[in-house]
């Protein structure tokens, strides 16, 4: 009884986690479209714009792959490795821009 109610909850938790990364994703796209509505002027080139959201654009593709992933494992009943792999996802998230 103890072993289902714990595996309810790792899968539980594993949704959550998944949850969290697309929630993630989806504020990263924003952002991407906010900046670049922000910035349209004719004195900035599209260069620049480019230029200023690539950090950004690299963090939202391998966020997605990461997330994409993650939903495989999750098909496969591999709940732990879910969260793991969210988890540092969105760890690794917050620190790249710092590196």
């Amino acid at each position: 009884m103890y072993a289902i109610q714990r595996n309810e909850q790792i899968k539980k938790a594993a949704k959550i986690s998944l949850v969290a990364a697309l929630v993630s994703i989806a504020w990263l796209f924003m952002s991407i479209y906010q900046t670049r509505f922000q910035l349209i002027s004719p004195l900035i080139p599209d260069s620049v714009i480019l230029e200023i959201t690539q950090p950004i654009i690299l963090t939202a593709f391998v966020t997605t792959i990461a997330t994409i992933a993650g939903l495989l494992l999750y098909f496969f009943n591999k709940n732990r490795l879910v969260i793991l792999l969210c988890g540092l996802t969105i760890i690794w998230q917050q620190i790249h821009p710092y590196l």
